[in-house]
């Protein structure tokens, strides 16, 4: 048989619920707002910086050198701080400065690896790595630092490998790192590049 409460005895059974527990519901609100209102802040925290670094990269692209040092400092870990890298690393192989663009790749590279990095970053930073030790005959440093995607799915990752592995005398792997290229291009005129490679090594 169901018994049915009285209105009163409902309220009384929420107020004792609220009288137990009184502490452990504060504290878990208290808990919930200071949670709440630490993500707005970080996350308009971020915003501002966000804008911010857009604001000072902007000025770099136009001219203003002395912002890319500002970029550094003042937001090591921006997306835009990223890109200024890549724009200076590409500027300094230009002039053929090889040994200080490496530098600053290797900068990107660090600055990007983790978990909480920019992993695109990070793979354009290791593939402009590794041409230029290919360029610069350093063949084994440039398989080291691609071989984070020894089991990427990109092409391009498998035709640098071979090329490096190839300069290091393993001719087996550098073929097989040329075939994984050949069956991952879509496109026929990138596919014919890598079967020249591949011949030349077979030869």
């Amino acid at each position: 048989m169901v018994t049915y409460k009285t209105e009163e005895e409902r309220v009384k059974q929420i107020q004792d619920f609220f009288s137990d527990y009184k502490y452990s519901i504060l504290i878990t609100l208290f808990i919930f707002g200071v949670s709440l209102g630490s993500y707005f802040f970080l996350q308009n925290f971020f915003e501002q910086k966000t804008i911010e670094a857009s604001a000072v990269y902007n000025s770099y692209l136009e001219g203003s050198s002395e912002n890319l040092d500002k970029l550094k400092n003042d937001f090591p870990r921006s997306g835009y701080t990223h890109l200024a890298l890549l724009k200076e690393s590409t500027e300094l192989l230009r002039e053929n400065k090889k040994d200080k663009a490496l530098q600053v790749l290797n900068n990107l590279k660090i600055s990007t690896d983790g978990i909480f990095g920019n992993s695109i970053m990070n793979k354009l930073a290791r593939i402009n790595i590794a041409r230029i030790h290919l360029s610069t005959k350093n063949y084994s440093q440039a398989v080291e630092i691609l071989e984070k995607y020894s089991n990427d799915s990109d092409p391009f990752m498998h035709e640098l490998k071979a090329d490096a592995l190839k300069g290091m005398g393993n001719i087996e792997l550098a073929k097989e790192q040329y075939q994984a290229a050949i069956s991952g291009y879509s496109d026929e005129s990138l596919k014919r590049i890598v079967m020249l490679k591949l011949s030349n090594v077979e030869i």
